[in-house]
C-alpha cells in the first residue's frame, strides 16, 4: 500500500491526480492539511480555528464548531481523501508565533480538548480520519 499527502497545487485540476492514483496504485491513506483559516490546501471559505473558538466562547453553541468541522470534513471527502492532518491542538491564541497564528483554538487546554473532540467526531461521522498535531503541542512562554 502507498500513502500520499496532497498540497494546494494538487487541487487546481480537480480530482484527476487523486483518481489516477486510486485507479493505478493500491492506496491506503490519502491525506491533506485542511485546518481552516490560513491552512487550507483545498480552496474554500473556512474560518480559522481561532475564529471558530471565539464564536463558540461567545455563544456557547457547539453547533458553531460542528458545522465548521463538518464543512471541512465534507470538503476533504469530496476530493476522495480519507485523512485530514488536523486539528492543531497547540496551546496559543492571538499572541502566538507567526507560523501558529490563528491555527489554534485557545491557550486553555480544556477548550482545546473540547473543540478538538468536536472536530474529530464530525470527521469520523463523515468517514474521514484525523491526525492531531503538533502533539504534544507547543506552548507560548
Amino acid at each position: 500500500f502507498k500513502n500520499f499527502i496532497f498540497f494546494k497545487e494538487h487541487f487546481e485540476e480537480g480530482n484527476e491526480v487523486i483518481r489516477s492514483l486510486k485507479e493505478n496504485i493500491k492506496v491506503k491513506l490519502l491525506a491533506v492539511d485542511q485546518e481552516g483559516g490560513r491552512v487550507c490546501r483545498i480552496k474554500g471559505n473556512f474560518a480559522s480555528p481561532l475564529e471558530v473558538a471565539k464564536k463558540y466562547l461567545k455563544t456557547q453553541d457547539k453547533n458553531v464548531v460542528k458545522e465548521w468541522a463538518k464543512s471541512i470534513a465534507l470538503t476533504v471527502k469530496k476530493y476522495e481523501l480519507n485523512l485530514n492532518l488536523a486539528p492543531c491542538v497547540d496551546l496559543a491564541e492571538e499572541s502566538a508565533e507567526e507560523f501558529l497564528k490563528s491555527r489554534t483554538f485557545s491557550s486553555d487546554p480544556e477548550i482545546v480538548k473540547k473543540l478538538a473532540q468536536i472536530f474529530i467526531k464530525e470527521h469520523e461521522e463523515t468517514g474521514v480520519f484525523t491526525c492531531i498535531k503538533h502533539f504534544p503541542g507547543l506552548k507560548e512562554v
